[in-house]
């Protein structure tokens, strides 16, 4: 073997080369080299040349061995590269004809699937891998009662609600679900109302974990994923499994289609576009999902009995003449135009509108074996350890049965409901029923909240008949049957009352008994509602019962008066235009106009008082309405005020003058407390707590030693006064308690007592003059601390460069001495991964590994010197160091520059 090696063959295959013969020729090359290899590493040397051994018989041996090994490595090198480029090539080749043969299957792939779903439609229509049970017989419908088939998949448990509480029923439960449907007429009626028609179902749509196992449950997703459907035919009644699977719609929606050539902003995709392609794909593989729905229907019509009788000419559920002609109906069920038409409100709106009104007074019903509630126990799994909501927190939760009356509003704006205790306490001598009533707190965001007054018995029904919705609500659903069947008793319990309340209004005022009927039900909830505390129409005794109803037909006259006695509508529009911003314009007992207009955000109002002409009376500002709106015959409103915190009292609301008085007094508090500070600002936290900001304080920030002087922000510390009334209704604060330190630099234009915790802090007073005094420390204390940023970044900077050079030093030795050695360049790569380069010298006093820490001695030395204003390219790391005054520094470092030019 001599030292000569041929050169790498060209690896790039020519113009004309088809990547088979490529393939080929690589596969060839590559044998090739591999002999070479072979014959290399076994030590084909000539006899001529030393061998390898340990031991040589002279000087000049040992040199020529070790040429000869080094030539040898060489060439071992040069043969690796040339295998590793051919061997990348080859695999790039056979990659790219995988790739290709994938391509080419596509098609197959793509018929293959075509012809599975064939045999699947055909399995649908021939109904091989069906089911059918009647689940109940009778008499069919006729011949020619029509078909029909309805769009939406429904979900058997929101349909049932059995079980709601806890998730509603799954696939197991399914016997469950047509036990229900079969109980009564009405719950078939809801699921299918036809005498003759087809409705899909599933078992469920709820999420569910049944554990840890994930097969399992992703086995019982499927399960309640499945398919199954609901066939009535007159009083028969059959359901039938099948292995179909549908997403949401038995037949597609009006633009389903459409929709699907449409981009997510609803503009049309461009024909021939990749979006058109994976569009056209999606429309082709829908319209053959519903075909196998329509073969599936067809097929039932064709080789079973559940919808004889057939009419004369046959039954095709596939026929667009049937349709047409009405022999097949298709109920668009599923279309937001069909289950949204009345325009209705949503339950989350409804639910969020009507809880943001609840006050002390009114009642509520509480979910309390809802998801949302249970989740706010301290141990989910394990509820011995208390709920957050309750106190005390291992007392029984409030029964979801009753309904609850709000007795207090904390200052945090919780509501506070109380009621016995049907649990036992222990003592010393042992349990015993517990005598004092549990509380729970409970927020107007509470998804498990049903705020009860506010729900009418037939929205109450639409929101349970509403499929659309249902699913995002249906652990309230027990909540809301509660209330229904609460209201449909407390509606019966008042039957008698209503009579009477009825005969006394023909009586006394010779009302027609269809007048009385229809005043009555106003007036009743208007004797209910209309004071501060919700009360309850009957129950109360006799006496009660005879004060309530002289209080009605009191209302009653007063009523006809303000309706003999109108004002006249000329009056009511020239005060109007007065009052462009009014919330409400009524009519009092007396027979006066009143205009409300809102006080900043509310709940206070200035109340505007006019004669039946339209001569101001008084103007009042910083009212509450309270419940007198509520006795008033409203002429004008505005939604705003449909949704205004009527309840408001003046425990928990102040006035914009009384903010400014108790801003002044937590403001003089502070400053008694603490002598020597000023206060920034004052703000209202929450509904009790006022907080006197005073600036702890003004900062350092030395601009003549901004890398080394101190440096410190301008702070402000918080002080809360919690403000209640006095005798005379004044607020007034009280002790003081700390509210926290923050920071001048606030991200954002806030200021630091802006910034709240969750809760929107009101400010109630800002000192200007001190704000631009603070302003300006805080501009300084940032000016300074860019400064010693930008110092601090040069410094290291600097000593990067240094420790660059040091390597690159430590490199270029290493490489120089390896040459000397070894003499062939092209091994250093594999050389060099075998060496460890010495590490820079640390400065003297410095902690060995710790040259990127801040305070080091480089770091001290060289932030100090660009402080002083020094040139760091003047200067080598040693200088620098030796500049600072340090001594015993390594020779090594004199010669590191810290700057080094960029460029040629």
């Amino acid at each position: 073997m001599t030292d000569y090696l041929p050169a790498p063959r060209q690896t790039s295959p020519g113009p004309d080369l088809e990547p088979a013969a490529e393939i080929a020729q690589l596969t060839e090359e590559l044998s090739r080299l591999s002999s070479e290899a072979q014959r290399l590493t076994a030590g084909a040397e000539p006899a001529t040349e030393p061998g390898t051994g340990l031991v040589q018989a002279s000087g000049q041996q040992a040199v020529e061995a070790k040429a000869s090994m080094v030539r040898q490595l060489a060439r071992l090198q040069r043969l690796q590269d040339d295998v590793d480029r051919r061997t990348k090539r080859l695999r790039d080749l056979m990659q790219a004809q995988l790739h290709a043969a994938h391509r080419a299957l596509q098609p197959l792939k793509a018929q293959a699937a075509r012809m599975q779903e064939g045999i699947e439609a055909i399995t649908l229509y021939l109904g091989i891998d069906e089911g059918i049970e009647m689940l109940r017989d009778g008499e069919p419908a006729g011949a020619d009662t029509p078909v029909v088939l309805r769009q939406m998949v429904l979900s058997a448990d929101q349909e049932c609600m059995v079980a709601a509480e806890d998730g509603g029923l799954d696939v197991e439960g399914l016997d469950d679900f047509f036990a229900w449907l079969l109980a009564d007429g009405r719950h078939l009626d809801q699921v299918l109302p036809e005498p003759k028609g087809i409705v899909a179902l599933v078992p469920s749509r709820t999420e569910r974990r049944y554990g840890a196992d994930p097969w399992f449950n992703a086995a019982m997703k499927k399960a309640n994923a499945a398919t199954f459907f609901l066939v009535r035919n007159g009083e028969r009644l059959y359901v039938v499994f099948n292995e179909l699977t549908l997403q949401g719609r038995l037949f597609p929606a009006a633009d389903e289609f459409a929709s699907l050539f449409r981009d997510h902003q609803g503009r049309p995709l461009e024909p021939g576009s990749h979006q058109w392609k994976k569009a056209e794909e999606a429309a082709d593989a829908t319209r053959r999902q519903y075909m196998k729905v329509g073969l599936l229907l067809q097929g039932l019509a064709d080789r079973t009995t559940v919808l004889h009788p057939h009419p004369g000419q046959g039954m095709n559920l596939l026929d667009q003449d049937a349709i047409d002609d009405g022999r097949v109906v298709l109920v668009p069920d599923a279309e937001d135009a069909y289950a949204l038409g009345d325009g209705s409100e949503r339950f989350t709106d409804w639910h969020k509108r009507v809880n943001a009104q609840l006050r002390p007074g009114m009642r509520v019903i509480v979910a309390s074996r809802s998801t949302a509630f249970r989740d706010l126990a301290y141990g989910r799994e394990d509820y011995r350890r208390g709920h957050s909501r309750l106190h005390p927190p291992t007392a029984d939760a409030p029964s979801p049965d009753t309904v609850h009356t709000i007795e207090e509003r904390r200052p945090d704006g919780g509501l506070v409901i109380r009621y016995a205790r049907a649990d036992e306490v222990w003592t010393d001598r042992g349990p015993r029923p517990a005598r004092v009533r549990a509380s729970c707190t409970v927020r107007a965001d509470d998804s498990f909240l049903l705020a009860y007054d506010a729900a009418d018995p037939d929205l109450l029904r639409a929101f349970l008949r509403n499929r659309v919705d249902r699913a995002h609500y249906l652990d309230m659903v027990p909540v809301i049957n509660s209330a229904l069947a609460a209201k449909v008793q407390e509606r019966a319990a008042e039957a008698p009352f209503r009579q009477m309340a009825v005969g006394m209004l023909m009586q006394d005022a010779g009302v027609p008994v269809d007048e009385a009927e229809d005043a009555v039900v106003g007036l009743v909830d208007w004797w209910k509602f209309a004071n501060r505390v919700h009360r309850p129409l009957t129950g109360r005794g006799a006496e009660a019962d005879a004060k309530a109803a002289r209080e009605i037909l009191a209302e009653f006259h007063r009523r006809l008066r303000t309706d003999h006695g109108r004002i006249p509508e000329e009056v009511v529009e020239a005060v109007a235009a007065r009052h462009s911003e009014a919330l409400l314009i009524a009519q009092t007992h007396a027979g006066h106009l009143v205009v409300l207009t809102a006080e900043d955000d509310g709940p206070y109002v200035t109340e505007h008082s006019y004669t039946r002409r339209g001569v101001p009376r008084y103007s009042r500002e910083w009212v509450l309405p309270g419940a007198r709106p509520n006795r008033w015959t409203t002429l004008r409103s505005t939604p705003r005020w449909e949704n205004w915190d009527r309840g408001a009292t003046l425990a928990e609301h102040l006035s914009g003058p009384e903010r400014e008085a108790l801003a002044e007094q937590a403001a003089l508090l502070a400053r008694a407390e603490f002598p020597d500070r000023e206060v920034a600002a004052v703000t209202l936290q929450g509904t009790h707590a006022v907080i006197a900001w005073t600036v702890s304080s003004w900062g350092r920030a030395d601009e003549e030693r901004p890398a080394t002087g101190p440096l410190e922000p301008v702070t402000v510390e918080g002080y809360g006064f919690d403000w209640r009334r006095d005798r005379r209704q004044q607020p007034v604060a009280g002790a003081s308690r700390p509210f926290g330190q923050r920071a001048w630099d606030q991200k954002g234009s806030r200021r630091p007592w802006e910034a709240s915790w969750g809760q929107v802090a009101h400010v109630l007073s800002v000192d200007s003059d001190l704000v631009e005094r603070a302003d300006a420390a805080h501009a300084r204390h940032q000016a300074v601390a860019r400064r010693r940023d930008a110092i601090r970044e040069a410094a290291r900077t600097a000593y990067r460069t240094a420790e660059t050079v040091w390597d690159e030093r430590q490199e270029t030795k290493a490489y120089d001495a390896f040459l000397a050695e070894y003499g062939e360049p092209s091994l250093w790569e594999g050389h060099r991964k075998t060496i460890k380069l010495a590490p820079m010298p640390e400065p003297p006093g410095q902690t060995p590994g710790s040259s990127r820490v801040l305070g080091t001695t480089w770091f001290t030395a060289l932030t100090t010197l660009i402080e002083s204003g020094a040139n760091l390219s003047d200067y080598t790391l040693g200088q620098a160091l030796e500049a600072r005054g340090l001594t015993g520094i390594p020779a090594e470092l004199h010669a590191l520059p810290l700057h080094r030019p960029q460029g040629p």
